[in-house]
């Protein structure tokens, strides 16, 4: 994996955190996982990171402070938005979520939750080409 890509977890359960970094983990992604609370931690860590850094995140929508929807109109002009590729990965259902997700270029697919390790291999994949 390029080591200037990281992996951000975006969510607000620290179970689900865990789950989804641990089964990258066994997936063989071990390295630039960072996990972030809600979209306001992810949009301050993204702006204090070099800024031609390139981000791979799982993204949920319903959290506080700022949610999926929220960081994703934030994401957008930012130096990096451009070599952002995201994940939405929620419980909502899928087509609540898909559809006004098309608005945004950097939201390369969508995932259910909890995580899967066939989900997983699709993560390394991405990643792979994306480095």
């Amino acid at each position: 994996m390029n080591q200037k890509v990281k992996v951000l977890l975006i969510d607000d359960d620290p179970v689900v955190l865990f789950l989804h970094k641990t089964l990258l983990k066994k997936a063989g992604i071990i390295t630039n996982v960072h996990t972030l609370n809600n979209g306001r931690d992810a949009i301050e860590f993204m702006d204090s990171c070099e800024p031609e850094t390139a981000y791979y995140a799982l993204l949920d929508i319903n959290m506080p402070v700022m949610n999926g929807w929220e960081f994703l109109e934030a994401l957008q002009g930012r130096p990096y938005s451009e070599q952002t590729s995201i994940l939405l990965v929620s419980s909502a259902a899928e087509g609540r979520v898909v559809m006004p997700a098309v608005a945004y270029r950097q939201v390369i697919g969508y995932l259910s939750k909890p995580l899967t390790m066939e989900n997983c291999d699709r993560i390394v994949t991405d990643l792979a080409e994306k480095a």
